[in-house]
């Protein structure tokens, strides 16, 4: 926090991830001439002290009528109708690989969310934001000649980017009138058959086919609806039998870009835990395993 000779000029605030470690240091002082706020994300605590500095010394010289103070967005290029890869790959990068919490998205679904991006900046990459039309984006999505999957994931980020370059989320100038995108999401792909259950006959000739040691696994599958890193990450702390719970705690993945060994990390979605008691009482076999 850094003083004047009145009151403090702004204030700094940890951004942190779910487990507790920062992330960012985030700088914020209030803008001159309107209730809306100046902010900045910076790596360390030294820069964010620094740009509040400078910023501090930009507002003193247009109170003392030696300069116009200008709203950073305006000072950095971003709201002179910048290009679209000028601004999408700062903002993307730096806003929309993370989770609510601040950590970065799971391999997998950034490989496949980066690849998303990399297709919109190829198509969008020289376009001014304010020239980017509905039609375009119609035309961009008509013209798609691929599987139905990959389009829908584009538009669904660029629906999310052009929403926040009208509407920014930290309330800073916004770049662009309104969001272009106004048509409903491709649909999602449809299966022409309905998969069929697997029936008895067939789960019990997988598990005969399968190795011993692992032939569990198929168990904990039709039990819990198990993904299966989920299965590959159980360990037997995971176990409560006498509570009679199963608790879903982490899941294998690969490194950063989807890459490199299999590691056990946290699982793809929020803290579940299974419940085994149904499964345990009489009506059931009184057995869980067979």
């Amino acid at each position: 926090m850094l003083q004047n000779q009145e009151k403090p000029f702004g204030h700094i605030y940890e951004r942190r991830r779910k487990d507790g470690s920062i992330f960012a240091y985030r700088a914020v002082y209030s803008a001159p001439y309107s209730s809306k706020r100046v902010t900045k994300d910076c790596p360390n605590h030294e820069q964010a002290v620094s740009w509040l500095q400078q910023e501090q010394l930009l507002v003193q010289a247009d109170q003392a009528g030696i300069s116009t103070w200008t709203h950073l967005r305006v000072r950095e290029g971003l709201a002179h109708n910048p290009r679209f890869h000028d601004w999408a790959k700062p903002y993307y990068e730096t806003h929309l690989r993370q989770d609510a919490y601040g950590n970065l998205l799971a391999p997998a679904t950034l490989r496949v969310k980066d690849l998303a991006f990399a297709r919109l900046d190829q198509h969008f990459g020289n376009v001014r934001l304010q020239d980017i039309t509905p039609r375009m984006v119609q035309a961009m999505v008509h013209q798609w000649d691929g599987e139905p999957t990959p389009i829908r994931t584009m538009y669904i980020l660029l629906h999310a980017l052009m929403r926040d370059a009208a509407n920014p989320p930290d309330g800073s100038a916004p770049l662009i009138k309104h969001n272009p995108c106004t048509m409903k999401a491709p649909a999602k792909l449809k299966r022409v058959h309905a998969v069929a259950p697997v029936s008895d006959t067939e789960i019990a000739a997988i598990i005969h086919a399968m190795p011993e040691y692992t032939a569990i696994s198929i168990h904990l599958a039709l039990a819990f609806g198990l993904r299966i890193a989920e299965i590959c990450a159980l360990q037997v702390g995971d176990f409560d039998f006498q509570q009679k719970t199963l608790t879903i705690r982490h899941s294998v993945r690969r490194g950063e870009g989807d890459t490199g060994p299999m590691q056990v990390s946290a699982t793809k979605t929020v803290l579940r835990g299974k419940h085994v008691r149904s499964y345990r009482e009489a009506g059931h076999g009184g057995q869980f395993f067979a």
